[in-house]
C-alpha cells in the first residue's frame, strides 16, 4: 500500500506539511512507533510551532531522551493506548461486566462484511481482508476515510478498529514496539 501523501516543503528547521484534500480523512501509514510518540507530545502539548524540542515533540506524555525506555509519564492527556486499553475498546461490550467481549471489534459476534453503503445495512462492516484476499477499495487509496463504517463502531464508539491499517500500541512485545488491528 502507498503512502498517505503527506508532503514536507521548507528546510531544515522551517518545514511545512500539507495533505492532498481526497488523504485528509484517511488513516497514514508508514508511521514509526517513535513517530506516534512524538505526534503524541505534540498533541499534549498544545500542538505548538516550533523546532523539535522538549516544548514541541520530545517531551510531554513521553520523554524522548530515554531512547528504548520510553514509558507513559504521569499526567499524560495524550498517549498510545496499551494493549488492554486497546483491546478494551475494540472488543468490551461495555456493559459493566469486565468478562464480556465480542468477537469482532464491530460490536458483533460474527465476522464482518464490507459493504461500504452502510446507509442501507444494518452494520458490522470493515475494510478488512479476513477471508476475502482484497479491500474495499483499490489503488490508490486501499484505505477508507475514517469512520467510513458509522453503523460499525466498538461498544466504546472507536471506529476502524477491525480494518484499513494496523495501530501501534504502547505495550511492547518481546521488548519491541507492537502493534494490534487487522488489515
Amino acid at each position: 500500500m502507498m503512502g498517505c501523501k503527506i508532503e514536507r516543503s521548507g528546510s531544515i528547521g522551517i518545514y511545512t506539511y500539507s495533505v492532498a484534500p481526497d488523504w485528509a480523512s484517511r488513516p497514514v501509514n508508514y508511521v514509526s512507533w517513535y513517530d506516534c510518540l512524538r505526534f503524541c507530545n505534540w498533541l499534549h502539548n498544545g500542538q505548538p510551532i516550533g523546532v523539535q524540542d522538549a516544548t514541541t515533540t520530545e517531551d510531554g506524555a513521553y520523554d524522548m531522551s530515554l531512547g528504548a525506555s520510553v514509558v507513559r509519564k504521569p499526567g499524560a492527556r495524550v498517549w498510545l493506548p496499551s494493549e488492554n486499553e486497546w483491546y478494551k475498546a475494540a472488543y468490551h461490550k461495555n456493559d459493566g461486566v469486565t468478562g464480556n467481549y465480542f468477537d469482532y471489534p464491530t460490536s458483533s459476534d460474527t465476522e464482518p462484511g464490507i459493504d461500504l453503503n452502510e446507509g442501507t445495512n444494518p452494520g458490522n462492516n470493515a475494510n478488512h481482508t479476513y477471508n476475502l484476499g482484497t479491500y474495499v477499495i483499490g489503488p490508490p487509496y486501499y484505505r477508507t476515510p475514517i469512520g467510513e463504517f458509522e453503523l460499525s463502531v466498538s461498544p466504546y464508539g472507536t471506529f476502524d478498529q477491525g480494518g484499513n491499517i494496523s495501530e501501534w500500541v504502547e505495550t511492547p512485545l518481546f521488548d519491541y514496539p507492537s502493534y494490534r488491528g487487522t488489515h
